[in-house]
């Protein structure tokens, strides 16, 4: 999902959420119960974003790792004729890794 879908996705549901909120509230403080609701929200979600971002770094790492250890084994037994063909194999999995990678 691209981060902009991601933004409006979590934009609307605010939305939907305070009016909600507003519809079903009662009494004189649901203003600052809306705004503490708020503050809670957005705690959580840069707790979320923080996992995600840990996550997503882990699964690029473990992908890098399984997926260069070809590369790796080759260049370790000399199987490169020169520096010109190791670097045409990093380019392709580069290019692997932008098609296939997490």
């Amino acid at each position: 999902m691209e981060e902009s879908e991601l933004k409006e996705l979590i934009n609307e549901a605010k939305h939907e959420a305070f009016e909600a909120f507003k519809k079903k509230s009662v009494g004189n403080d649901t203003e600052a119960f809306l705004n503490e609701l708020k503050s809670k929200i957005k705690a959580r979600l840069e707790q979320l974003r923080e996992e995600n971002e840990i996550e997503a770094s882990q699964a690029s790492h473990n992908f890098l790792s399984q997926s260069y250890s070809f590369i790796e084994r080759k260049l370790k037994s000399r199987e490169f004729n020169s520096v010109g063909e190791y670097e045409q194999e990093l380019k392709a999995f580069q290019q692997y890794f932008l098609e296939n990678g997490p």
